[in-house]
């Protein structure tokens, strides 16, 4: 891919677009937040609740093998006939991360926690970042084992935190689901068809490759 972290800023923004059937050009690209409504009613974040470790580990396995899809489409499509060898090349990854200091894969409360923490660093920042009416936060999970219980957590977490200055809207996604935590209600879940997903990621991809 050209440009990874277009491919990542775009795909949050294209699935926004669509999960809450925003107008076209709703969101136009800024930094600090990374998108921002066209009068500045609403800023947006992206960020990734990364495991360094297992982010860098997945990128020397990825030079081996190549990375002609985004890692994150391979596990979101792990049921719409995504090509075995990239699922192969995933596997790999975090079968090189068994025994770790940041412990297993599969262990939801590493990934919980982490997205606390990113949550929080976000939010710090968020006197920052130029004025919008209210800050929304897209948060990629890296695992497919995070459900509503673990969300209402991270959720819980969120409302708990001390900071004036707060995110109206989080998003997190897992895999093909979208969830939504915003204060004071409980969270809820978009899930859009495979269709809408693919369609999702060739968009991002796309436009990653025209950004130089």
């Amino acid at each position: 891919m050209a440009n990874e972290k277009a491919y990542f800023e775009y795909y949050a923004k294209y699935h926004i677009d669509s999960a809450l059937k925003l107008r076209r050009g709703f969101f136009i690209k800024s930094e600090r937040p990374d998108f921002v409504s066209a009068h500045g009613e609403v800023g947006m974040e992206v960020t990734r609740a990364v495991i360094e470790e297992w982010a860098r580990q997945e990128a020397a396995v990825g030079k081996h093998f190549g990375k002609d899809i985004a890692d994150d489409m391979v596990r979101q499509n792990t049921q719409t006939g995504t090509n075995d060898a990239l699922l192969s090349r995933l596997d790999l990854t975090r079968d090189l991360s068994n025994g770790d200091s940041a412990g297993d894969p599969l262990d939801a409360s590493i990934h919980i926690a982490r997205a606390i923490e990113r949550i929080e660093g976000k939010t710090k920042l968020l006197p920052e970042y130029q004025p919008c009416g209210e800050y929304w936060l897209y948060l990629y999970s890296e695992t497919l084992h995070l459900n509503a219980d673990d969300i209402s957590i991270i959720a819980g977490h969120a409302d708990q935190m001390p900071q004036e200055k707060k995110f109206a809207r989080i998003f997190i996604k897992v895999g093909g689901s979208l969830y939504v935590l915003q204060r004071g209600t409980a969270p809820r879940e978009i899930a859009l068809s495979g269709r809408a997903l693919r369609r999702i990621h060739w968009r991002a991809q796309w436009k990653s490759m025209t950004i130089r």
